[in-house]
């Protein structure tokens, strides 16, 4: 399930966050909430509309020497994939694993969708319903969410 998001952050904030990037997604904290802010080119923006589905898989990889996770969101539109939104989380980097965990501790995940080149800029909620696969994958890397949520008020 996909709805509109009552969350919304300034452009601004999002043109700060990316100003080095040109394409991809970070977490992001705005208001004592962890967003994913996806910044895609024009053509992409598009593709993104309420009535989609989603997938999201959860992929452990090795980015070299250093355990990975990707999630990889798919939207589809009519069972016919449209567009993606991915982002890697080093397992390494403790703000990272933070991020991950907070953001899947809510029932809807935020994402933001926006664009550098055009006036755009649109906040959704994603059913979250990956939360127990995240705590088996997240335990395959020996990392205990449960203490990391109990020690963490973001």
């Amino acid at each position: 399930m996909i709805r509109k998001s009552s969350v919304v952050i300034p452009k601004a904030l999002a043109l700060k966050a990316f100003d080095f990037i040109e394409e991809g997604s970070i977490f992001y904290e705005y208001k004592n909430c962890i967003l994913l802010i996806a910044c895609k080119n024009t053509e992409s923006l598009n593709n993104f509309n309420l009535n989609m589905d989603f997938k999201l898989a959860l992929n452990p990889v090795m980015q070299g020497d250093f355990p990975t996770l990707e999630l990889k969101f798919n939207f589809f539109n009519n069972k016919i994939y449209k567009e993606e939104v991915s982002n890697l989380v080093s397992i390494a980097n403790n703000k990272e694993v933070e991020h991950l965990i907070n953001y899947f501790n809510k029932d809807f995940l935020n994402l933001i969708i926006f664009s550098k080149d055009k006036d755009f800029l649109k906040s959704y909620e994603l059913m979250n319903t990956q939360r127990n696969e995240l705590i088996e994958v997240m335990k395959n890397f020996q990392i205990d969410i449960e203490h990391i949520i109990k020690n963490n008020t973001t």
